[in-house]
């Protein structure tokens, strides 16, 4: 039997919708430079909404469209070329809002994810609907092998609501010890734990402003303190994350660069989100 190590990869989420106050933002520039420069294997990109034309038109160095990936206005999917014939589409939600995908190459399966909004939809019913997303990912993901799960997305939620961190939801606990058990018996079920690193991005050691929403809600929430863009990994991945990070921004003359205003004077009121697993 021979043992083929599992591949190091990074993934971009993005939710690249354009504000009310800036139509005629190009997201291409900027998607370009940050695959390039952190050399990204897969870019989910939620909301691509008028650009998705620019965006095609326009692919990253070495980056190809994945026919098969939810074209639509919650999530569209850009993959190495080489990953194009590993890279498949498992099974998408009803809801359009939450999409499961397999790479036989990386030994890894991913489900990217924007789910209910927080202008139309109360808190009570976006917890509702993730705990019916995550069940729904259970599902697809019960006998799967391997088992090493990525999920990405705008979950339109914080990391501490029920949602994302109760069994009933994506059970994403904020610490690699607590989701190393892999699973913990919850009402005579076997619920399987997720470690969510985006809580490490909410202490005072965090590097540049905590979360990745830079949008007023209803003014009662201080954006910079707002993280609706998060990812999450199972057992197999946890050792294997190596780096993320939310919060940069790119600008002429500047490779990168740390953002200390909103990011909606970028054109986008959300941070990208780059994941590396080594």
């Amino acid at each position: 039997m021979i043992l083929v190590s599992p591949m190091p990869y990074v993934v971009l989420f993005w939710n690249i919708g354009q504000n009310r106050t800036n139509k005629a933002w190009n997201p291409v520039p900027s998607i370009k430079l940050l695959a390039e420069k952190f050399d990204v294997d897969v870019i989910a990109l939620a909301e691509p909404g008028a650009c998705i034309q620019e965006v095609q038109k326009s692919e990253p160095r070495n980056m190809i469209w994945f026919q098969q990936s939810l074209r639509t206005d919650k999530v569209a999917v850009i993959v190495q070329k080489g990953l194009r014939r590993q890279f498949k589409h498992v099974k998408t939600h009803s809801s359009h809002r939450i999409s499961l995908f397999r790479s036989d190459e990386i030994q890894s399966h991913f489900a990217f994810v924007h789910l209910l909004d927080q202008r139309n939809h109360e808190l009570a019913e976006r917890n509702s609907f993730a705990q019916t997303c995550a069940s729904w990912l259970r599902e697809r993901m019960e006998g799967r092998v391997p088992k090493n799960l990525l999920v990405a997305g705008d979950f339109n939620l914080m990391p501490y609501d029920v949602g994302m961190v109760g069994a009933e939801g994506f059970h994403g606990v904020p610490t690699r010890h607590l989701a190393r058990p892999d699973s913990r018996t919850v009402a005579f079920s076997n619920r399987r734990l997720l470690y969510n690193p985006t809580w490490s991005g909410l202490g005072d050691l965090s590097p540049g402003l905590p979360g990745s929403f830079g949008g007023s809600i209803n003014g009662l929430i201080d954006p910079g303190w707002h993280a609706p863009d998060q990812f999450l990994v199972s057992q197999g991945l946890i050792d294997r994350v190596d780096w993320f990070k939310s919060g940069w921004r790119t600008e002429r003359g500047s490779r990168r660069a740390p953002v200390f205003h909103r990011p909606s004077h970028d054109g986008s009121d959300h941070y990208p989100l780059l994941v590396h697993i080594r």
